[in-house]
């Protein structure tokens, strides 16, 4: 049977009541058999030391109750259930016996599946106990073992944010040199620009003749350009170190692109291009008033200048913060749909020496006001750039 291995120690004084135990008990248990409480009590320190006692009261040397003290104030056996079997019928007794950690009791004489019933649930709850134990043991050991592994994770993960902190510093600082830097070398190169404009003015004004002027609208494009460039770059990289600070207020659209389109007309009439704004004009937006200027500038700059002649621009609401700019007859490349928001990345072949900056400029003011900005195709071979306001 299965229970074979287990072992139960019947400590009592009495030969018949050994040999009834005896009879009952070994076809389905080992035994271990003491006539008196100190054998007893080796027994149960020994190597071998029983699953079970079953344990009579009056027993010469050592009494019933001195023995099971003796068990239950031991840490390596007081997990072992005792039965107590006596003849003794008083209730005080009993209750001594629970007092002192017995975990039942048989009174003499017993029914023998009666007490094999007894043995039997009291050895699967001290089975049940040792697994649970040992269960616990495993996890509290796997516990351990995790808690190590993430106090080892959180110290690397600490060293890291402090690499990584102190890697931050040292970026800032560098952004913060180079953002000195280049307003260094801006007013260095406008400073002298300035100086070119204005000669450039007084000799075109001096040389009246028409052939000189192509030269000199030539020489002041170039001058311009260069000047718009060291602009652009300072602002990209007071952008970059934080140094540009929204001020937030409800701008009214259509107010401000009626003033951005005024510095098209030239260009708008050139191509012979049509505007439709269908912008409501009550629609506000909640934006920095200068910095929402320059997105707008920069993305109809870029509008006008890659729409074919004849070709028309719609400027349209498409959700209760947002904005659509589509040019028709006009798509964006695959290529540029993935490089349009970078830096010196173009949406189209650059012309007019574009620079590249005015889109990626959009992107980095929208970012820093919360917003967001999307290129896409529309159908009809039309390109278009959403505007998302906080």
């Amino acid at each position: 049977m299965d229970e074979v291995h287990q072992t139960i120690l019947i400590a009592d004084d009495s030969p018949d009541n050994i040999a009834l135990l005896t009879e009952i008990l070994k076809p389905y248990y080992g035994l271990l058999i003491a006539t008196d409480g100190e054998k007893a009590v080796q027994l149960i320190q020994s190597e071998k030391r029983p699953d079970l006692i079953l344990l009579d009261i009056i027993m010469p040397q050592l009494d019933g109750f001195e023995v099971c003290k003796r068990v239950k104030s031991n840490p390596e056996t007081t997990e072992i259930p005792v039965i107590f079997i006596t003849g003794l019928r008083e209730r005080e007794e009993i209750i001594r016996g629970f007092t002192i950690g017995a975990q039942d009791y048989v009174t003499k004489p017993f029914h023998p599946k009666e007490l094999l019933a007894r043995i039997k649930t009291h050895l699967d709850l001290k089975s049940r106990t040792e697994e649970l134990k040992s269960l616990n043991a495993t996890l509290e050991k796997r516990v351990n073992l995790k808690t190590k592994q993430i106090r080892e994770a959180n110290k690397k993960l600490k060293e890291l944010n402090e690499a990584l902190e102190k890697a931050n510093q040292q970026l800032l600082t560098l952004d913060r040199a180079k953002s000195k830097f280049i307003q260094i070398i801006s007013h260095e190169i406008r400073t002298p620009l300035t100086g070119i404009m204005g000669f450039t003015e007084l000799l075109q004004n001096s040389l009246k003749q028409s052939q000189y002027d192509k030269y000199f609208n030539a020489l002041k494009e170039s001058v311009y350009r260069l000047d718009e460039f060291a602009e652009r770059a300072l602002f990209i990289s007071n952008l970059m170190a934080g140094i540009v600070k929204p001020n937030f207020q409800d701008i009214t659209f259509n107010s401000l692109f009626q003033h951005i389109l005024l510095n098209f007309n030239n260009a708008i009439q050139l191509k012979k291009l049509k505007i439709s704004n269908k912008v409501p004009d009550s629609f506000t937006i909640n934006a920095d008033y200068d910095l929402a200027q320059i997105v707008l500038f920069n993305l109809m700059d870029n509008a006008i200048k890659f729409s074919p002649p004849n070709a028309q621009i719609v400027i349209r609401k498409s959700g209760k913060k947002t904005l659509e700019i589509i040019n028709t007859d006009s798509q964006f490349s695959e290529e540029a749909l993935q490089n349009l928001f970078k830096l010196f990345g173009y949406g189209y072949e650059p012309i007019d020496q574009n620079f590249g900056l005015g889109l990626a400029i959009s992107k980095m003011i929208m970012d820093l006001q919360d917003g967001k900005i999307e290129v896409s195709n529309l159908k009809g071979n039309n390109a278009c750039v959403i505007l998302h306001f906080k």
